[in-house]
């Protein structure tokens, strides 16, 4: 909740972003925070961390209930049956998809919450850590009645809508052939494992920390954790990849080829009418 515009100040303020349940910054604890819990029909519900499996669900018990545990994935099917029309958010990387919990070789089964309720909107919000900017904002969008335009993997466009590559300072050096071979160095991170290239988010121009920086900017390369296939299909990090950039081109080009070939098509077509409208002036002559 780091959020600058809107800070926290003035999302509890102005926009009454006041969390009914949060098990970490509410005061209440026990007993009567799960009162609490179990009186909220939610008309926005978020979730931070990841799902266990149903089959493992005993490793996320958030309390108890007359003598009983309450299991995160029975929960949170509870609340979202208490309100179906709710805005369901998912924040961070891992309540979107599972996240490092969820990578391969996890023992939990751990996923995200578009996993669990696979039958509602889920508005993702990943990232590792996620913006807090972002989770602001989407609430301030929910609570305004604002339309949220999404992307497939259930982004907010205003956030996820363009590649982080096309925005990033050191993308001149890239474009030149330019790489840095150490991490102080200025060049463009491409070869130290930067994943900007199929990552999309807006950390190159909303930047962390108050707008003061992001990776590439402190020679970190990306990590793409704004992906929805983080950490898996990005690791190793550090290393470069060239054939996830070719996969994130690959349907760019398809498209672009498929227009130029209709163009061409088109072109040719128009000719051939041209030259056959041509040919019957001629012979009317």
């Amino acid at each position: 909740m780091q959020g600058v515009h809107p800070d926290l100040y003035d999302a509890v303020q102005i926009l009454n972003v006041i969390p009914a349940f949060h098990n970490t910054i509410m005061p209440p604890f026990g007993e009567e925070a799960m009162e609490i819990l179990g009186s909220v029909v939610p008309d926005i519900l978020v979730l931070e961390g990841a799902i266990p499996s149903d089959s493992m669900k005993g490793a996320c018990i958030i309390g108890e209930r007359d003598g009983k545990p309450v299991y995160l994935n029975d929960e949170l099917r509870r609340l979202s049956d208490l309100n179906p029309n709710a805005a369901h958010v998912a924040v961070g990387s891992c309540a979107t998809h599972g996240g490092i919990p969820g990578a391969r070789g996890n023992p939990t089964g751990a996923m995200g919450l578009k996993d669990l309720l696979k039958d509602r909107t889920i508005v993702n919000l990943p990232g590792c850590p996620p913006q807090g900017e972002h989770i602001l904002l989407t609430a301030a969008a929910v609570i305004l009645g604002l339309p949220l335009k999404l992307d497939s993997q259930g982004r907010p466009l205003a956030f996820y809508g363009s590649l982080l590559h096309d925005e990033c300072p050191r993308r001149g050096y890239y474009d030149s052939g330019k790489f840095a071979k150490n991490f102080s160095d200025p060049e463009c991170l491409y070869k130290l494992g930067c994943r900007g290239p199929v990552t999309f988010a807006d950390c190159a121009t909303r930047k962390w920390n108050g707008g003061v920086n992001f990776c590439m900017q402190a020679g970190a390369p990306c990590i793409g954790c704004f992906d929805l296939r983080f950490p898996d299909v990005m690791s190793p990090f550090y290393v470069s990849q060239d054939t996830l950039e070719l996969d994130a081109t690959k349907k760019f080009f398809d498209v672009l080829i498929a227009g130029t070939m209709a163009t061409a098509a088109g072109y040719v077509a128009l000719d051939a009418l041209g030259r056959r409208k041509k040919k019957d002036e001629e012979e009317e002559k």
